[in-house]
């Protein structure tokens, strides 16, 4: 009994042994393909590589407008925003609509206050301007700006544009830190009340501490930019000392 379980077992470790044998000779085919299907390609596909040079295309920047006047032109004329006489050194701009003119400091100030609106037409197409030393005969209309006269009772409406104002001030508050002035024409919040505002970085350009002091419980009036803050509500910006026409 012992000898024929030996006898199987060395058989089947003789049968497992042939197996892979044949396995590794290869002897084993794979079963041939269903009918119906496609056999692999011999040849892969491979992408050619163009001999063309790739051409990169390049934008240029968008050039500033720019309009082109005669000096002659702009004798008499004042900065729509601060009311000052032109001066060429200070650079110019120029509204493509209404033709008015602007020092770069104003427009500067339009640019970040006022959303680069024009403050006569609200127009947005603001252009540096060329002045020309060619003589020239000026246009007819000349391209000023009166600002309107406003009160009280209508200044609301004229949100956007430099205006004219007259109010007794009845308080003079200043920022904690003393960097910014609010001139309170109205017994009110610095939120609540119509008021001049003198920025930070503006203060001695309009006079300084001192001048801006002689506001309280006195009449002014003032040229400046009207605005609807989201936080400070209705302000009149002023930037120069030129803005303020008079302290009664």
């Amino acid at each position: 009994m012992d000898t024929l379980l030996t006898i199987i077992i060395v058989l089947a470790i003789v049968w497992v042994i042939l197996k892979l044998v044949s396995y590794a000779s290869g002897s084993t085919q794979a079963p041939p393909p269903p009918q119906g299907t496609f056999k692999q390609p011999t040849t892969g596909y491979r992408p050619t590589t163009s001999t063309a040079r790739s051409r990169v295309i390049k934008f240029d920047e968008p050039k500033a407008a720019v309009a082109t006047v005669f000096r002659s032109e702009l004798a008499g004329l004042v900065d729509a925003f601060t009311g000052e006489p032109l001066n060429l050194t200070l650079g110019l701009f120029q509204c493509a609509r209404c033709k008015v003119y602007y020092h770069k400091s104003s427009f500067d100030v339009i640019r970040s206050e006022n959303a680069g609106r024009c403050v006569a037409c609200l127009d947005s197409q603001i252009s540096t301007v060329n002045v020309t030393r060619v003589r020239g005969t000026p246009p007819p209309s000349r391209p000023t700006h009166v600002p309107t006269v406003v009160t009280l009772a209508n200044y609301r409406e004229h949100v956007g544009r430099v205006i004219t104002f007259e109010g007794y001030v009845v308080k003079l508050l200043v920022s904690r830190r003393g960097l910014t002035y609010a001139a309170m024409f109205e017994d009110k919040s610095w939120r609540a009340g119509l008021k001049m505002v003198i920025l930070r970085g503006r203060v001695h350009a309009v006079g300084g501490p001192a001048f801006i002091g002689r506001f309280l419980h006195n009449t002014v009036r003032v040229r400046g930019l009207l605005q609807r803050h989201p936080k400070y509500g209705y302000q009149i910006l002023v930037t120069e000392r030129s803005m303020i026409q008079d302290i009664r």
